[in-house]
C-alpha cells in the first residue's frame, strides 16, 4: 500500500509539471495567423509597428473584395445627368412661339452677340408694335378691293396687300400676346444690335429711322445719337453686303444729300459717284417705279461725271451686284413699300407648306 501511494503521488507531480509546461507554452505562442503583434517584445527586439486597415489587420492582409453593396433603402442610385441640351437657334424657333416665353432667353443670348437671336427679337418685336395699326390698314385695303374695277392693277394691288396682311395677322396674334410696354419699346435698340451684330436688314431698317415710332422715351436717347451718327455708314455697310434695300436708301441718300429718316434728314452730302455706282446696281434689284426712277437717274448722273468717275462708279457697281447675287434677295419695286414684305417675315423659318 505504501508502494502504491509513493506511485500516485509521483503521477500527480508529474502531471503538474505538464500543466505548467502546457500553460508557459501557449502563453509565449504568437497568436494564430499573427507575426508576434499582439506578444509583448522582448528587451532585446525593437517591433516596428504595421499600417492597419479599416478593420484592425494589416493591409497586406486585407482580403481582395468588391465595395459592400448600398442598402437596400437607398435603392439604385441615378446616373450622372448628361450635358445641357444646345439651345435652339433663334432662326428654328417655331414661327408661331410667343414671344413672351422667349424674350428673356433672346435677350441674353443676343447680348452675348447672337446675331440671330437679336433679329428675331428686333423683328417680332417690331412686328408686334405695328399689329394694331394693320388693323385699321387692312379694313382700308379691303374697301379699295372692293371698288377698285375688277381685273385693274389696283385690286390685284390691294389683294396681294390683303393676302400679306392675313397672314401677319394671324401670326401676330399668336407671337404677340403678353408683352408689355416696356419690351415694344427696346425695338431701336434691338434693331441697332442686330444690325451691329452683322445682319444686313436690320442696318437697313435702323437707318431709315424706322425703328422709332411714337412714343419716343429717354430711353431711345442713345439710340438716336447712333442714328445720327452712323444712319449713312449703316446704310453703306448693308449695301455691300448685298441688302437690296440698303442699297435703294443709299442711292436715295448719295443723290439727294441727306438720309430721310422721317425723324428728321441727317446731312451727308450729295456724291454723284456714289449715287451712280448704287443706281447700276439697281438695275438687278428693282421693279416698277424705283426702277424707272434709278434708270433716269443713271442718264443723268452719266452726263455729270467724267470718265474716270464714271468708270470708278462702274466697277463699285459690279461689286454691288456680286454682292446682291450672294444675298439671293428678292428684286421689289422699293416705292410699293420698301420693308413691308420683310415684316413678321425676318429671322423666322420659312412657313410650312400646308
Amino acid at each position: 500500500m505504501a508502494r502504491l501511494a509513493r506511485n500516485a503521488r509521483g503521477v500527480a507531480v508529474i502531471v503538474a509539471i505538464a500543466v505548467v509546461v502546457v500553460l508557459v507554452l501557449l502563453a509565449t505562442r504568437p497568436p494564430f495567423g499573427g507575426a508576434g503583434a499582439a506578444a509583448e517584445p522582448s528587451s532585446a527586439t525593437t517591433v516596428q509597428p504595421r499600417s492597419t486597415g479599416p478593420e484592425g489587420l494589416p493591409e497586406t492582409d486585407l482580403p481582395a473584395r468588391a465595395p459592400p453593396p448600398a442598402p437596400a433603402s437607398e435603392g439604385t442610385k441615378p446616373a450622372a445627368p448628361g450635358p445641357e441640351p444646345a439651345p435652339v437657334p433663334a432662326t428654328q424657333l417655331p414661327r408661331d412661339t410667343p414671344l413672351a416665353d422667349v424674350f428673356d432667353e433672346l435677350a441674353h443670348r443676343a447680348d452675348q452677340g447672337d446675331a440671330d437671336a437679336a433679329c428675331r427679337l428686333a423683328w417680332d418685336l417690331n412686328m408686334c408694335r405695328l399689329a394694331a395699326a394693320l388693323s385699321a390698314a387692312g379694313t382700308a385695303a379691303l374697301d379699295d378691293a372692293a371698288r377698285a374695277a375688277p381685273g385693274s392693277p389696283g385690286e390685284a394691288a390691294e389683294i396681294r396687300f390683303l393676302d400679306w396682311f392675313h397672314r401677319l395677322d394671324q401670326r401676330s396674334r399668336l407671337v404677340c400676346d403678353g408683352l408689355g410696354s416696356g419690351q415694344l419699346g427696346q425695338i431701336p435698340q434691338r434693331m441697332l444690335q442686330a444690325g451691329r451684330l452683322g445682319h444686313a436688314l436690320s442696318m437697313s431698317f435702323f437707318a431709315s429711322g424706322a425703328a422709332f415710332r411714337q412714343p419716343i422715351t429717354l430711353a431711345h436717347a442713345e439710340p438716336m445719337l447712333h442714328l445720327q451718327d452712323q444712319a449713312f455708314p449703316l446704310l453703306q455697310h448693308a449695301a455691300a453686303a448685298g441688302e437690296p434695300t440698303g442699297l435703294f436708301l443709299l442711292y436715295r441718300a448719295c443723290s439727294l444729300g441727306f438720309v430721310n429718316t422721317g425723324l428728321g434728314q441727317i446731312e451727308v452730302g450729295r456724291d454723284p459717284g456714289c449715287a451712280l455706282a448704287a443706281a447700276l446696281a439697281l438695275r438687278d434689284v428693282a421693279l416698277g417705279n424705283s426702277a424707272r426712277e434709278a434708270e433716269e437717274a443713271i442718264l443723268q448722273l452719266l452726263a455729270e461725271l467724267d470718265g474716270e468717275a464714271i468708270a470708278a462708279a462702274e466697277r463699285q457697281a459690279g461689286r454691288y451686284r456680286e454682292a446682291t447675287v450672294r444675298s439671293a434677295r428678292q428684286a421689289r419695286d422699293f416705292d410699293a413699300g420698301i420693308f413691308g414684305p420683310d415684316v413678321g417675315e425676318t429671322c423666322v423659318p420659312a412657313e410650312a407648306a400646308p
